[in-house]
């Protein structure tokens, strides 16, 4: 879908469809009118075809700007869905994020930089890397987090997801989730090693962090989901889930307090599929808590739609 972007609110604009099917389930029911989803919407800077105005120029970074004391640019922005075979780079940060389980670790930021991957769901990459990881009330020297960096408190790990619609919501216009998946051997979310002076009996433990949710096989992405994120923007520092059609210049994911089950298009089978998303560490149930921003590296709006 295209069209041109403007500065003010594009309002909500989607298709919610209810049907009801004697002995269908509600998720069977919504596939028969399905159109799938969500996917990525992103700005980007065009070219118009012909002139008949003031337009844009375009920076090196691809951002459409009006630049003073310039010439009269032939550039316009132009909102548009990522298809397949599209991607859009991206780059993120974050404050304080956690595993909670037996043993709770604390790391005092991230960082990781990735793409927005079109298609019907969405997909996305992102290398992470988690600093000043410690277990809970100790500090990295104390006890710290490390893997293959080898600097202590640092741990990295890649990741796929895939956007997603709450648990019984298919096709909501009202909100999306991204189901994170391990893009490690395995279903092995992230591995590292506890080490510091004040471990005890924790020292040199290597731990395992495992997704042992559902497989998603469509798109094929091949691994078991571990976690589920809301999609959203950031005002100010607060976390504000975006609607369809809703674009930001500085977007977020938050792993705080979502559910565990969400509802998955499956593009070749094209139906819904319920799917839970659950992490295992230390031998028993875990789960990550934590707000990461989200810009694109153009510098311009993105979001997503049905």
């Amino acid at each position: 879908m295209l069209r041109v972007h403007k500065p003010t609110s594009l309002g909500l604009a989607g298709l919610m469809a209810v049907v009801s099917m004697l002995g269908f389930s509600a998720v069977q029911a919504a596939s028969a009118l399905a159109v799938g989803g969500p996917v990525w919407n992103v700005v980007s800077c065009e070219k118009v075809a012909v002139k008949t105005g003031f337009y844009l120029v375009r920076t090196t970074a691809g951002k459409c700007e009006a630049l003073d004391n310039t010439t009269e640019g032939e550039f316009e922005k132009v909102l548009h869905e990522l298809t397949a075979g599209q991607t859009a780079a991206i780059s993120s940060s974050g404050g304080v994020f956690g595993l909670d389980g037996t043993t709770n670790i604390l790391c005092s930021s991230e960082q990781d930089t990735g793409e927005l991957i079109g298609g019907n769901p969405g997909t996305d990459l992102s290398i992470i890397e988690f600093l000043g990881c410690a277990v809970e009330g100790k500090t990295v020297a104390e006890c710290g987090a490390s893997n293959v960096t080898g600097m202590a408190g640092v741990v990295l790990t890649e990741v796929k997801s895939v956007l997603v619609y709450p648990h019984e919501k298919a096709e909501t216009n009202e909100e999306a989730l991204d189901a994170f998946v391990p893009d490690e051997a395995g279903n092995l979310f992230v591995e590292f090693t506890l080490t510091g002076t004040s471990c005890g009996l924790l020292n040199n433990l290597k731990v395992n962090v495992n997704a042992t949710g559902t497989e998603i096989k469509e798109p094929a992405l091949n691994k078991k989901c571990g976690v589920l994120a809301r999609v959203g923007k950031l005002e100010g520092e607060a976390f504000k889930i975006t609607k369809a059609d809703e674009e930001a210049l500085v977007g977020a994911l938050n792993s705080e307090g979502t559910p565990t089950e969400a509802t998955l298009w499956k593009p070749t089978a094209k139906t819904f599929e319920l799917i839970t998303c659950k992490l295992e560490a230390f031998f028993a149930a875990s789960t990550e808590l934590g707000i990461s921003d989200i810009t694109l590296l153009s510098g311009e709006e993105f979001g997503w739609e049905l």
